[in-house]
């Protein structure tokens, strides 16, 4: 087992950082407890399964696997070391926010590619429900990964030779099945064009059809550090943020825009600890959520 030792910073919020990295409770790619954090990834060189143990001064790092080397290498980045959270100013509840949320840091995962799946399955359903669906596709398309509790995601050459069939018996819609499919085909393309520049990324990106703002943005808010990131065309999203800034129950799009707008360059960020601190209208009803990309 390759170890390393990385310094802890101060007030660094283990948790909060990479809460969003598993993709619900019951995911089998990745375990998150208070102070450990164990996900298994393909990496260039092969599969690892990474673990992340967070003491008071220091983080402890090792990985298991071919692909030990390149999932240490990453950690640095996953665990948002580089990144500087700041504190912003010019409205009470954005400074109580900054303040609250000063050791979360923005993580950039190892692959653009495969957090984007993640997102996809998310297009038009519920959290919840694209959850399950990622745990059908891990049991079903995923491997053994190397350690006794985790399993791989898919590969991009595993996931391109699901079917139509198969992806719809995991209640995957056929729409949403070809874009995962032409995802997995690309990958490879779209891992270079995301550690190329983010503007390459977007514009590539915006030619794939069924891939629209949404999913480009939340994939690069929750998981490429990018901290001015704004996810337009989601149905829940402009609520908590216009209900967290300014106790508005409904919002919209430019509403949400208009509001941010004095913090850029961290609007994304912003985002990332409203979503984080669970901040939401209360609930009159229960609604589907509206459609999202496919375009």
């Amino acid at each position: 087992m390759n170890e390393h030792i990385l310094p802890r910073p101060p007030n660094y919020d283990f948790w909060g950082t990479l809460r969003f990295l598993r993709f619900g409770s019951y995911d089998q790619t990745t375990s998150l407890t208070k102070h450990e954090f164990q996900q298994a990834r393909w990496y260039p060189s092969g599969p690892a399964t990474l673990i992340l143990r967070d003491t008071p001064h220091e983080i402890r790092v090792s990985a298991l696997g071919p692909g030990a080397a390149h999932a240490i290498a990453s950690a640095e980045d996953l665990l948002g070391l580089n990144d500087v959270s700041p504190t912003l100013a010019g409205h009470p509840v954005v400074e109580r926010l900054s303040k609250r949320c000063r050791g979360v840091r923005l993580s950039k995962s190892a692959s653009f590619s495969d957090r984007l799946i993640q997102i996809i399955l998310q297009q038009r359903i519920e959290w919840q429900q694209a959850a399950t669906q990622w745990r059908h596709l891990v049991r079903r398309h995923g491997s053994i990964a190397p350690c006794d509790q985790l399993r791989l995601p898919p590969a991009s050459l595993q996931l391109r030779r699901a079917t139509l069939l198969e992806l719809r018996r995991m209640n995957i819609a056929e729409q949403q099945g070809r874009i995962l499919l032409e995802v997995a085909r690309l990958a490879d393309r779209i891992d270079t064009w995301a550690n190329s520049s983010t503007e390459e990324l977007r514009y590539r990106l915006q030619h794939i059809r069924g891939i629209g703002p949404w999913t480009t943005e939340m994939t690069l808010a929750l998981y490429w550090a990018e901290a001015d990131a704004v996810p337009t065309g989601d149905y829940a999203l402009p609520h908590s943020v216009a209900y967290a800034l300014e106790g508005e129950h409904r919002s919209n799009d430019s509403r949400m825009l208009e509001l941010l707008h004095p913090f850029r360059p961290h609007r994304g960020r912003i985002i990332r600890w409203i979503m984080g601190e669970n901040i939401a209208p209360p609930r009159r009803s229960h609604r589907a959520r509206k459609s999202r990309d496919f375009e």
